[in-house]
This record gives structure tokens, C-alpha cells and sequence, in this order.
């Protein structure tokens, strides 16, 4: 889970996107949440791109995310499928408009 942090003012996220090494058989995904305020992060919902879809593949664009607020947080998931590597994150990037 990231650090909260504040985005300008009238600003919202626009796109999510990351640097990592990937190797066989392992997967990387992301949430957002945004609120009011830095104490409000603690309740609010993660998301991803839709209901049906709720986390975010790599270099993602953010069409609507949920809530309203200048507070933004990303959280990673991080796996992998019968392996014994891990994925290997260096940036996440949450732009922003």
C-alpha cells in the first residue's frame, strides 16, 4: 500500500502504470481509493476499472473512479501461478489531469 498522497487541486487520476520485472508465470495488478481527506482514506472502497473488474492491469487508464476527494492511494498485488518468482516492482506511476 502506497502513501498517501495529494493531488492538486481539481486534479484526478488518469491512468495507473508501473515499471517491473515480470517473469514467467507471475501477474501484477492494482487498486485505487481517493477521499476527502487524509484520515478518510482508511474507509474508503479500493477499486479497479469497473464492479465486474476491480483491479487495475498495467498502464490502465482510470475512467471513473468512485468518491470524490484530492487524497489518492494505490495498493499492488503482487503473484504468481505454480512458480517460485516473484515480481519485482521498481515505479508506479499514478497520472494525473
Amino acid at each position: 500500500i502506497s502513501e498517501p498522497c495529494e493531488l492538486p487541486a481539481g486534479a484526478t487520476p488518469q491512468r495507473i502504470d508501473w515499471t517491473a520485472e515480470l517473469p514467467p508465470k507471475t501477474w501484477l495488478r492494482a487498486q485505487l481509493r481517493r477521499a476527502p481527506t487524509r484520515e478518510a482514506l482508511d474507509a474508503a472502497h479500493w477499486q479497479g476499472p469497473t464492479p465486474d473488474r476491480p483491479w487495475f492491469d498495467r498502464d490502465e487508464e482510470v475512467r471513473h473512479l468512485a468518491g470524490e476527494g484530492r487524497w489518492v492511494q494505490y495498493r499492488l498485488a503482487l503473484g504468481s501461478v505454480n512458480s517460485g518468482c516473484t515480481p519485482r516492482v521498481t515505479e508506479v506511476r499514478v497520472e494525473c489531469g
